[in-house]
């Protein structure tokens, strides 16, 4: 076989790389079968001297593994033409081995997690996040980012029991049903209340000496300037000589007073019971104000009468001697009158200005010596106007309904409502006595029992006379809101 491929003899070398390159190039295409078949001997022209080839450490063939891929194999075809190679003194290039290919078993991938993404910052200047709105507390708005009182008149009724209270009669133009009593105008109206308080028909008859004492106060109304605080049912007018009247007392052109009663001249025969009429009155100027407290009085006693407001003498006048009130009882507490009276004090007896003085704004025991009834406008279970004496002359409303004035001493935080957060009017009905034209009533959650009702509110006063004709500029609206829908009024409105 050596003969046929024209190779000389090179000795065992020789033989073992010729086998094992015959080998490789048939077991087919590998790294090395490639590295090898890619090696081309260079020709020579001479026969050159023999030298000893380089001792080379033989390669161990591998055991080829199964290509992943279709490589392409490179084949050696054998030459038609016998050619003689001679190895060169260049030693022969070994191969690099290059290590066998391993197979890596394939596996089934791992899931990986789900990447969570964190937003990317942006490298700028990060804004402060927003804040919270401010919520202001009841009674209070904001403004400018600061919570402020409101700017109305606050009605709270949670409050009521810090102040003290004293309980009054109240007068107005509507009876019990809410209905306007009087004539009514096209803008006006001319108020004819029904309301009053009545005596027991029981009641004693005054006579030679007595005490009448009230605290009144009264709203001016160009339509009624004439209002009766106590007397009876007969018309108080000036030119009445009625001399079946008890002992009265009179309002007259908001700023007068008249006092008196009617009698019988005792040196006339039977004159009680003719046609005559005498009666004793007298009318003092500028003894009282509208809408505000006083404290009136009465005294009788021989032959003087006597008026006194707020505990002073303010007049005082004479009969012929003998003469005494006309013998019929007082009747009733308040005629065609509007407003408030408290504190009732009836008596048989005449009192002194110091005893006035001492006891006007005191309490009384109510087993006072004289003392025939006393109204501090307390009920009865029954809801008569309780008679505080040892008497028990209660009375009987008509069309008036139970009220409270509210205070506190003078150096208390709240002497008086003042309509703020701290000082809170305690009821709606106190809110619209105060409120005035463009104001605004602010009513905090709560039940309020009340008869919420009000006589010429936002009113417009007119000359009756020259502008009659003439229809009023409204006023501002005064507006009543409630602070939700837990505002409840048991009353009527």
């Amino acid at each position: 076989m050596l003969k046929q491929w024209g190779v000389k003899k090179t000795g065992p070398f020789g033989a073992i790389l010729l086998m094992l390159t015959l080998f490789l190039l048939a077991c087919g295409s590998s790294p090395i079968s490639r590295e090898i078949s890619s090696f081309t001997p260079a020709p020579t022209s001479q026969p050159t001297t023999p030298t000893t080839p380089p001792t080379t450490t033989p390669i161990t063939p591998t055991t080829p593994t199964t290509p992943t891929t279709n490589a392409p194999t490179t084949t050696t075809s054998a030459s038609t033409t016998p050619t003689t190679t001679t190895p060169t003194t260049t030693p022969t290039p070994t191969p690099t081995p290059t290590p066998p290919t391993t197979t890596t078993p394939t596996t089934t991938p791992t899931p990986t997690p789900p990447t969570t993404t964190t937003p990317t910052t942006t490298p700028t200047t990060t804004s402060a996040p927003p804040e919270d709105p401010i919520t202001c507390d009841a009674g209070y708005e904001l403004t400018n980012e600061v919570c402020v009182e409101i700017n109305a008149l606050i009605v709270d009724k949670n409050l009521r029991s810090i102040y003290q209270e004293d309980a009054h009669l109240y007068f107005d133009s509507f009876n019990n049903l809410g209905a306007f009593q009087g004539s009514n105008y096209w803008y006006d109206g001319f108020p004819t209340p029904s309301d009053g308080m009545l005596f027991p028909n029981n009641f004693p008859v005054l006579t030679t000496q007595f005490t009448i004492e009230a605290n009144v106060f009264f709203r001016a109304d160009d339509f009624r300037t004439t209002q009766v605080i106590i007397g009876n049912d007969q018309k108080p007018g000036k030119n009445k000589n009625d001399e079946d009247r008890p002992p009265t007392i009179v309002i007259d052109d908001e700023h007068q007073i008249w006092y008196g009663f009617g009698y019988c001249d005792p040196t006339v025969v039977d004159e009680c019971n003719d046609d005559g009429q005498s009666q004793i009155r007298f009318q003092v100027d500028n003894a009282i104000t509208p809408s505000t407290w006083h404290h009136v009085a009465f005294t009788f006693e021989n032959t003087e009468l006597r008026l006194y407001i707020n505990g002073v003498m303010v007049h005082s006048g004479n009969v012929p001697a003998g003469v005494t009130p006309h013998p019929v009882a007082i009747s009733k507490l308040g005629k065609w009158f509007l407003g408030k009276i408290d504190d009732v004090r009836i008596w048989n007896v005449a009192r002194t200005e110091t005893e006035i003085n001492n006891a006007m704004t005191e309490p009384l025991q109510g087993n006072e010596t004289g003392l025939v009834a006393y109204y501090t406008m307390e009920t009865t279970p029954d809801f008569k106007i309780k008679d505080m004496s040892a008497n028990d002359y209660h009375a009987t409303m008509v069309d008036t309904e139970i009220r409270s004035e509210f205070f506190n001493p003078p150096e208390h935080d709240c002497p008086i409502p003042q309509g703020s957060n701290q000082c809170p009017y305690p009821t709606i009905n106190t809110a619209l006595e105060a409120v005035t034209a463009g104001e605004r009533i602010y009513v905090k959650e709560g039940r309020y029992s009340e008869f919420v009702k009000a006589w010429k509110l936002n009113h417009i006063d007119q000359d009756s006379e020259t502008e009659f004709q003439i229809a009023p500029t409204p006023n501002p609206a005064i507006i009543l809101e409630g602070q939700n829908d837990q505002v409840k009024i048991d009353g009527t409105v």
